[in-house]
């Protein structure tokens, strides 16, 4: 079923990822069997509270790689965590790191090094697990999907499952923080102003917004309101969750960025849409988020489609809250991550005719 990766990729996901045993997992009797990739990108530099770069290691010391070993015909290989660069080396003109906001810079290259890697598994049958990091990596992973799908002649819709629109530009963002601001580097309504000849210059967006879609929606500003208007964005706020119920929510979501059914799809998913009484470890919490169950519905029925082909999960910050809200935080998101990937709630069982 799967094609060998070539010695291309190999040299690829070996430059880019801490990984000491990369090398001897690309040969056909080991690539043949395996489905999830996963991938961690422990940048936070869109934000200004640290912790998001320890939340892959954390995921994973709670032992997210055995549990999702353990799903029906699901193996797995985990790709360590991609090589994050300094400002300092990065090699640009000298004024350009006087201009320009040096976590834009830092973006820029975690970005790039993130959207080939995302590429480069789904080219090889795998469905990207892009662990967090804050919600500026979707860029990369977003970007990475986009071009793999785009090749195939297919087109990719995106469900972007957080409390936040994350839609402020540069220019309208208040805080400067650019987790604030991915959506805007994505969809093609809304072009950011970058300077000549810098980074920014290669992260135009490139996503049609009828192609893009939030459910869980509760905390908007009113610059991005006016730009989810103007552009005719779709969105589920929670309170349409609570006066729809979160299974028409969801048909409606499908039916919005992909009426026929045919689309690819890649999840974006940020831990502080769930209710912070189940995952208080994140930085910008909000009340009255989804529940449990109800992100627990979105998972199982993205799964069913099988078109999904690359997942995000951002914003764990292992450094909020104490040991008990930690584990808490970490066990919750591993459950939802597992949803994304086929297990039910009865327990582990394939999909009829997968």
């Amino acid at each position: 079923m799967f094609n060998m990766v070539t010695n291309k990729a190999s040299s690829l996901l070996v430059r880019c990822c801490d990984h000491s045993r990369l090398k001897c997992l690309f040969n056909r009797k080991l690539i043949k069997n395996f489905h999830i990739g996963v991938i961690g990108v422990p940048f936070w530099y869109g934000q200004s509270k640290l912790g998001t770069n320890q939340g892959p290691d954390v995921l994973r010391s709670h032992g997210l790689i055995n549990k999702l070993s353990e799903l029906e015909n699901r193996s797995v290989i985990d790709f360590g965590n991609i090589k994050l660069n300094t400002l300092d080396s990065i090699n640009i003109d000298r004024s350009l790191k006087q201009e320009i906001n040096p976590n834009v810079l830092n973006l820029q290259q975690a970005c790039l090094k993130t959207s080939r890697l995302v590429k480069n598994l789904i080219q090889n049958d795998f469905i990207p697990l892009m662990l967090g990091g804050d919600h500026s990596m979707a860029i990369g992973s977003v970007l990475g999907s986009f071009q793999a799908i785009s090749e195939t002649k297919q087109e990719l819709s995106v469900i972007w499952i957080d409390a936040h629109a994350d839609a402020n530009t540069v220019q309208s963002s208040n805080s400067g923080n650019l987790h604030g601001m991915p959506v805007s580097f994505l969809v093609t309504q809304n072009l950011p102003t970058s300077s000549n000849g810098s980074p920014l210059d290669r992260m135009q967006p490139f996503l049609n917004a009828k192609n893009f879609v939030y459910i869980g929606l509760r905390d908007v500003e009113i610059q991005e309101y006016r730009l989810l208007k103007s552009y005719n964005i779709c969105y589920y706020s929670m309170g349409d969750i609570d006066k729809l119920g979160i299974n028409e929510v969801i048909a409606r979501a499908f039916d919005a960025v992909d009426p026929l059914g045919k689309n690819k799809l890649h999840v974006s998913f940020d831990v502080d849409s769930v209710d912070k009484l189940f995952i208080p470890s994140t930085g910008t919490p909000v009340l009255g988020g989804l529940t449990i169950r109800e992100v627990f519905t979105i998972a199982e029925n993205i799964w069913r489609t099988k078109r999904m082909v690359s997942l995000d999960v951002v914003e764990f910050n292992p450094l909020i809250g104490n040991p008990n809200e930690v584990d808490c935080s970490a066990n919750n998101i591993i459950d939802i991550i597992l949803m994304f990937f086929g297990k039910s709630r009865l327990g582990y069982f394939p999909i009829e005719n997968e």
